[in-house]
């Protein structure tokens, strides 16, 4: 009976985290990148030194995502074709393109590739949630989720040769293969695994809230991690830190942007509007982050690090106004008029 209630309080325990950190997380993340700054600059971090701790972290970022996806929801995609078929368009074609676009806009070579593989890399856990909290199609969400991380195996090498051989510049293919092997295939198999083992224990359900620390903890130190790696290119240089933000943040508003024309113009319903629109324009900046660490080196891993301090921020401003066009919408419905009953005799 006292193990009982010691568990359920701890239960309550790591929920109430989950829920404040999940609430918090924006700020965490600023705080997280402060952090690094002020750190790395005083010790003068070393982005080769750091590099096996930097994929550590990557990795245990990525694992509970994978835990959570059902890879029993790709069999269902077939009923939802249309909006699937719009969706991989999105991510695998608009979202690229227009990284590589205005990725255009940076001098240093570096950076611009790290801006660019911060913008093809495939959804995360978080827009799973953020599907959850606009109440979307969270069944269609999971399928994009799944296929964009089978498809990144092949888009992510197949965009860095195409943008490459546009800027002339050299990429190496090997490491990267290597880190989408380490970044992706890795966290697959072990989530995958981890969650049969919780199914068969019943456990699943119950294991929501710790996977969900797991990410927002392991999330928060590679961010202060990287950034620190960085930290005297951020202070020396301030305007590339923050013209590299606003494109980042210009880069998801233009996929938004157009998600919703789409959408709109093919009259998607909207729970699978907002699920198509999140799945297409946020993505795992920890998967970016190993393979500008360990394959491209420089200043490529500035984009990832600094992704996760405005994608949240824009992926909620969607969220408050697709709720508010619901609002207006349904407020703007023509209401039931009430009959009044006759009295009798």
């Amino acid at each position: 009976m006292l193990a009982q209630i010691i568990n359920r309080l701890f239960n309550m325990g790591i929920e109430a985290a989950a829920r404040a950190m999940k609430r918090l997380l924006v700020y965490l993340v600023v705080a997280s990148i402060l952090l690094g700054v002020a750190v790395g600059y005083a010790c003068r971090a070393s982005a080769v030194d750091l590099k096996p701790v930097v994929l550590a972290l990557a990795v245990a970022t990525i694992t509970p995502s994978m835990v959570v996806m059902r890879v029993g929801g790709l069999l269902e995609a077939a009923r939802r074709w249309r909006e699937v078929v719009l969706g991989l368009a999105l991510i695998f074609v608009a979202s690229p393109l227009a990284a590589m676009a205005l990725s255009r806009l940076l001098d240093d070579p570096g950076l611009a590739v790290g801006f660019v593989v911060s913008n093809i890399v495939p959804a995360s856990s978080a827009s799973l949630s953020y599907v959850l909290i606009a109440g979307g199609d969270l069944e269609l969400a999971t399928v994009l989720a799944m296929l964009s991380i089978v498809g990144a195996l092949a888009a992510i090498p197949g965009y860095l040769r195409l943008y490459a051989a546009s800027c002339s510049i050299s990429v190496p293919m090997a490491p990267i293969m290597r880190s989408l092997l380490v970044a992706l295939v890795l966290p697959l198999v072990v989530g995958q695994g981890v969650r049969k083992v919780l199914e068969r224990r019943r456990a699943l359900a119950r294991s929501r809230p710790v996977l969900q620390l797991i990410t927002m903890t392991t999330l928060l130190g590679l961010i202060a991690t990287l950034v620190a790696t960085h930290a005297q290119t951020i202070v020396g240089r301030p305007l590339t830190a923050l013209e590299l933000t606003a494109l980042l943040g210009a880069s998801i508003g233009t996929v938004m942007a157009l998600s919703e024309l789409l959408t709109r113009w093919l009259r998607v319903s909207r729970c699978r509007r907002v699920s198509i629109t999140i799945l297409a324009a946020t993505k795992n900046q920890s998967v970016a982050a190993a393979i500008a660490v360990t394959a491209l080196g420089g200043s490529a891993a500035l984009a990832p690090a600094l992704a996760p301090s405005i994608q949240p921020v824009l992926a909620m401003m969607y969220l408050r106004a697709a709720a508010h066009r619901e609002r207006n919408h349904i407020s703007s419905q023509p209401q039931p008029k009430r009959v009044e009953a006759e009295p009798l005799g």
